[in-house]
């Protein structure tokens, strides 16, 4: 009995102590519900936004990649995609967003996709180290890069309006396909999110 005691003791005296510490509580997120901690621009705007602007791109004017196809006799466009502007006041990741944009494009073969002016960093070291190490048969030389026949750019926007405690956010996504040649905009699209933020009020 003497040993069930402290044993008891024992235990009580460990959970009070990791009551004390208040340890992270992490919960992994399985649903397919929206979950908003700040009202801020997060990961379930940007997977709406580039889901619905990915699949309006691509059957945009007509079917813009096959008609250019059909006057080159069957090539590919060469799109360019540029990082999408952040005009708002929000630290909102970009690349999230516009990453998705340009793995649906790569993976659907209707268009050719090149490397953007902010990721030449990494081919810029693989070309230089290939003058240096590689053969000369093998060793790809500057000036060979395709050139694109459109770019693919855009921004987020927000106008806030607040009062009494509550707030509305309203996220503009706009994008837009810009042929190259001709400075023709093949496709333009906006995606709106409005958020309504209750700030509750302090109780004393």
């Amino acid at each position: 009995m003497k040993a069930n005691k402290i044993f008891i003791l024992a235990a009580a005296a460990t959970l009070a102590v990791l009551g004390c510490t208040g340890g992270k509580k992490v919960n992994r997120d399985t649903s397919t519900q929206s979950q908003d901690l700040s009202g801020n621009w997060n990961d379930v705007d940007a997977d709406l936004v580039a889901k619905e602007m990915i699949g309006n791109c691509l059957k945009a004017n007509g079917g813009w990649a096959q008609k250019f196809k059909d006057a080159h006799n069957g090539k590919n466009p060469t799109l360019k995609l540029y990082r999408v502007k952040n005009k708002s006041s929000e630290q909102i990741n970009d690349e999230y967003f516009t990453k998705q944009f340009e793995t649906a494009l790569v993976n659907s073969g209707t268009v050719d996709v090149v490397a953007a002016a902010n990721e030449g960093g990494d081919l810029d070291a693989e070309l230089a180290d290939q003058k240096k190490n590689a053969s000369d048969e093998s060793a790809k030389s500057r000036g060979n890069a395709e050139g694109a026949d459109f770019i693919l750019n855009g921004a987020i926007n927000v106008q806030n309006d607040s009062a009494d405690g509550k707030e509305i956010r309203a996220y503009v996504t706009t994008m837009q396909l810009t042929d190259v040649s001709s400075r023709k905009k093949v496709w333009q699209d906006q995606k709106k999110i409005r958020k309504e933020v209750n700030q509750p009020s302090a109780s004393f």
